[in-house]
């Protein structure tokens, strides 16, 4: 399947000639927030002619590529950093010469190409990378994404700056394994490991926590690990600087909750991304975050609602002030939401958006697949608009989109397909009702050869990164200034010999990577020769010469190695839910031991334990959904006897989402998404509440009250309820009740027999 350049590059099922690409190993550590990773690309060449590799791969925003190397045959070689003219003149002259050079150059947006020159029939080689990442606390939450594929993007690749081999390219049957090993030191250990892309397996070895990847997975989307319930703390390390022989410090602040101010009205222009490669899992999470984000509005809020593709559609004219008209219309909206608009025309969009009259943030729903990047970047820094960015996918364009949020003085989250939205709308509002922390300064209070100044405008409980560089004694403190909503905020941390000290020169030349923009092309270009980096104006090459006679004799056919589809996109399959793993360490009175394989003491919740053949206890899984039906059934009982129970009968099912496990709220939602009526859903789980709550033995009245609050249901809503309700729990569930229940349910427009009446069962004149 061919798609014309314009819309989609590179999209096609290729035939023929094997894989290339074998598969990708990743190990990496986390120090205190510097994210260590050791990648492994893994090629073989199966074909019977000589072969050049070119392979474009992903890095995480803000990753500094510091190093490659590469295993071919019984020959291990380091790369180095030459300027760019001299790292290409020399790769191609191994490739005539028919030696095996191998070359890494960036490919814009947080990409790299990598060329691997005459890899000969029946050859296997191995190229190893190291990058670095500072990491930063969120709202008292790390999140670390790997990248491991490309989406398809929208537009022209030669727009950003892409040469012809460097498009990355697609093949629906691409299918290339990925392996995880990371290791958590340090204060991260304490926190609520998980991860909503895929299935990990934990345990504590040598004093950090070891996370692993489940052998099935792919390289059709990111390695997502989130790290919950930390205390945002404020860190500093040092490291040596081989190049200038000084101390580099880092200082990572993060700004607290002390002197919060009253959250303001909110104000925003909410544009949904409708294109074709958010057709899928990718729109019904889009429908969710959207439900969410209107059961979080107040009523001094206002709002418009506009969608995109290759053309823009706004719904409202203006912006409105937040009613229950206004709510119900939003609603109907975003349940007819489809990716029907064709292309990511973002810059259009953004541009139309913009001049909707009223002052307003722009809240962003997409998943970025767009290539013209830096055209997009520039028009957000003079649209004068706050951009806060929900991100959806499994692979979204990270890269640009926190770009586009940093640049405009807003915020990014992200949501995979399976992930908690709630979570991710919540923190977004929090930013968007707060004011900024601004007029951030940072006093070293000792003399420095140069500073690296923190961001100008963060967010409170989030990090900013400041690096300096001394020659002589290390400073005793370092205090970091900032003003919010005309509030004073003052931190102060300590240094001098408290500081960890970082082995190797991978602070520095992270440092180093920072810098750069300061610079003109001539000094950025000594600076990144000088600390081997990979920049746009260098190239990290080497070359595996050849014996005499060994030499590749016949030209190099080219082969792009095609990425992965990314799971789900476009609508081409649906995601896979990852199995549960949530991991706190911690003592308390349910910890579960699990020292069978090497594991210290974690406070596993009952659904996530494993039995001792490692597969989840499915047995304890269900009994949670039991607790979590018959705890919501126990709560209506409560309010039934206090004469408050109606409080209990929502409008919608957003009001519910605090009472239901997420299993429930996830099943009620896609019914909602499906199409199903909304209170009809309401009055369908309400009804199939009733038979449950008769069989486990809850008074009749009780029941009866309950069954009443379900005059809008209908038998085939209820029969799916009924049926994943007793997938999830293993009861018997039924949406039939007690006798007297079915009758009086049959009997609502009808004259109920006198009999009932007379026994007290049904009230004279009840429906």
């Amino acid at each position: 399947m061919v798609v014309e350049q314009r819309s989609v590059v590179g999209m096609q099922v290729r035939s023929g000639m094997a894989p290339v690409l074998q598969r990708v190993d990743v190990r990496g550590t986390v120090a205190g927030l510097l994210l260590e990773l050791n990648v492994e690309q893994h090629f073989h060449n199966a074909s019977q002619q000589n072969v050049e590799v070119v392979y474009t791969f992903p890095l995480p925003y803000g990753a500094v590529l510091l190093e490659m190397a590469c295993t071919l045959g019984e020959r291990v070689l380091s790369g180095e950093v030459l300027a760019a003219a001299q790292g290409e003149q020399r790769y191609e002259d191994a490739l005539e010469q028919g030696d095996t050079p191998v070359m890494v150059q960036t490919a814009g947006a947080g990409h790299s190409t990598l060329n691997i020159g005459n890899l000969q029939a029946g050859e296997s080689c191995v190229v190893r990378y190291r990058y670095a990442q500072l990491l930063s606390y969120v709202q008292d939450q790390i999140r670390i994404a790997i990248p491991t594929v490309i989406a398809p993007r929208y537009g022209n690749p030669a727009s950003a700056g892409l040469l012809p081999h460097q498009y990355p390219g697609h093949d629906v049957l691409a299918d290339y394994p990925c392996t995880l090993q990371l290791q958590l030191q340090g204060a991260l250990q304490s926190g609520a490991v998980s991860s909503p892309s895929h299935a990990l397996s934990v345990r504590m070895a040598d004093g950090s926590l070891q996370l692993s990847l489940d052998k099935s997975a792919r390289m059709d989307r990111d390695l997502v690990v989130l790290i919950d319930g930390l205390q945002g703390q404020s860190l500093a390390v040092c490291g040596k600087d081989e190049v200038s022989g000084e101390q580099v410090v880092l200082a990572s602040l993060c700004t607290d909750a002390a002197g919060t101010v009253d959250e303001q009205p909110l104000a925003m222009k909410v544009l949904v991304d409708c294109s074709g490669s958010m057709a899928g899992d990718s729109m019904h999470s889009t429908q969710r975050a959207l439900l969410d984000i209107l059961a979080q509005l107040q009523p001094h809020d206002s709002l418009s609602l506009s969608r995109f593709g290759s053309t823009v559609e706004h719904h409202n004219a203006g912006i409105h002030a937040v009613s229950e008209g206004v709510l119900a219309s939003a609603r109907s909206w975003v349940k007819a939401l489809a990716a029907d608009l064709g292309g990511t025309e973002l810059k259009q969009a953004l541009s139309s958006t913009y001049r909707i009259v009223g002052e307003a943030d722009v809240l962003l729903l997409t998943d970025g697949q767009i290539a013209d990047v830096e055209a997009l970047i520039e028009q957000a820094r003079v649209g004068r608009h706050r951009i806060f960015v929900v991100a959806i996918g499994v692979a979204p364009a990270g890269n640009l989109l926190q770009r586009l949020a940093e640049e405009t003085g807003g915020a990014c989250e992200f949501v995979s397909l399976r992930d908690d939205v709630r979570a991710a709308i919540v923190r977004t509002f929090h930013r968007m009702r707060q004011p900024p922390v601004q007029q951030l300064a940072l006093d070293w209070q000792a003399d420095s050869s140069w500073q690296l100044a923190p961001r100008k405008v963060l967010f409170a409980q989030e990090t900013t990164h400041a690096l300096a560089s001394f020659a002589g004694q290390l400073p005793e403190v370092a205090r970091l200034a900032w003003q919010r909503a005309g509030q004073p905020g003052e931190l102060t941390l300590a240094l001098g010999s408290q500081m960890p000290q970082l082995t190797g020169d991978t602070l520095a030349r992270v440092a180093a990577s920072m810098r750069l923009s300061g610079f003109d092309t001539e000094q950025q270009l000594a600076m990144a020769l000088a600390y081997r980096l990979l920049t746009d104006g260098t190239r990290l090459v080497l070359v595996h010469e050849r014996a005499e006679g060994e030499q590749a004799s016949t030209p190099a056919a080219l082969h792009q190695v095609p990425q992965m589809l990314a799971a789900g996109w476009g609508g081409t399959a649906r995601v896979a839910r990852p199995a549960p793993a949530v991991y706190r360490r911690g003592i308390a009175a349910s910890v579960v031991a699990c020292r069978e394989n090497g594991m210290e003491q974690y406070d596993i919740p009952a659904f996530l334990r494993k039995g001792r053949n490692g597969v989840r206890d499915i047995a304890q899984e269900r009994q949670v959904e039991r607790d979590a039906v018959q705890k919501f059934i126990d709560k209506l009982a409560r309010y039934w006897k206090a004469g408050q129970a109606d409080s209990l009968i929502p409008a919608t099912l957003a009001e519910w989402s605090e009472s239901l496990s997420e299993s429930l709220n996830r099943m009620l939602m896609d019914l909602l998404l499906d199409g199903a009526d909304e209170r009809q859903i309401i009055a369908a789980f309400l009804s199939v509440l009733a038979g449950i709550a008769a069989q486990q033995g809850y008074e009749p009245a009780l029941c009866h009250w309950i069954e009443q609050q379900a005059a809008a249901s209908t038998r085939q809503l209820e029969t799916q309820i009924s049926d994943q309700l007793t997938e999830l729990t293993d009861w018997s569930v039924t949406r039939g009740l007690s006798l007297p229940l079915r009758l009086a349910r049959q009997l609502r427009h009808e004259r109920p027999p006198r009999r009932f009446v007379e026994i007290g069962f049904l009230k004279a004149g009840a429906d």
